[in-house]
C-alpha cells in the first residue's frame, strides 16, 4: 500500500480559507491537534493491513478514541470486522454514500507508512497510537468537572504518553 494514492489531509478544512487551508477544525468546531487526523489515518491503514496487531492496539484504543469523522466511523466498522475475522475494505469504502467521502476513505486505507524499516515503522505506529490516546484522554478531561476524575485522567495521560506498544 505504501505510495498508493495521493497523501492529503482534505478532511474538515476551514472553508473560509479555501482549499489550501491546513486541517484546522472538526465538525464540532473544536481545535484539532496537529497531526491527529494523520495519526488516526495511519493507525487505521496499518491495522487494515496488519490485523494481527489488533489485540495490542485495541487494548489501548477503542473506536470512540477516533474522535474525528470519518475516522470514527471507519474505526467502528474496522474494529468490528477484525474482531469477527473478516476485513472488507471495499465494503467500508462503499458504505459512505458520497463519492467524495469514498475517495477520502480510500486515501486513508492506502496511506501506508513512509518507511520499510520495521523499527521505524513500529516507532511511528507507537507515536500515532499515543497521539490518539492522549487526545482522547484530554477530551475526557475537558468534559468533566469532577476533580477526582481529572486527577485519575492526568495519571492515565502520563502513562499513555510514555507507553511502548511495539518493540522498537
Amino acid at each position: 500500500r505504501k505510495g498508493h494514492g495521493p497523501q492529503r489531509n482534505s478532511l474538515h478544512r476551514d472553508e473560509r480559507a479555501g482549499d489550501e487551508a491546513p486541517l484546522s477544525r472538526n465538525r464540532q468546531s473544536e481545535q484539532v491537534p496537529k497531526g491527529l487526523a494523520e495519526s488516526m489515518g495511519t493507525v487505521l491503514s496499518w491495522l487494515s493491513d496488519h490485523d494481527s496487531l489488533f489485540p495490542v492496539i485495541s487494548s489501548v484504543l477503542s473506536a470512540d478514541d477516533f474522535s474525528l469523522q470519518p475516522y470514527h466511523t471507519i474505526a467502528a466498522v474496522l474494529f468490528e470486522q477484525i474482531s469477527r475475522g473478516t476485513v472488507n475494505i471495499g465494503g467500508i469504502i462503499g458504505s459512505f454514500p458520497d463519492e467524495e467521502e469514498q475517495e477520502q476513505v480510500a486515501e486513508i486505507f492506502y496511506r501506508g507508512l513512509e518507511t520499510d524499516d520495521p523499527v521505524t515503522q513500529n516507532r511511528l505506529l507507537n507515536d500515532c497510537v499515543i497521539n490518539i490516546r492522549v487526545h482522547a484522554i484530554d477530551r475526557k478531561m475537558e468534559e468533566t468537572s469532577d476533580i477526582a476524575q481529572v486527577l485519575a485522567l492526568r495519571k492515565e495521560r502520563e502513562q499513555a504518553a510514555s507507553m511502548k506498544l511495539l518493540e522498537t
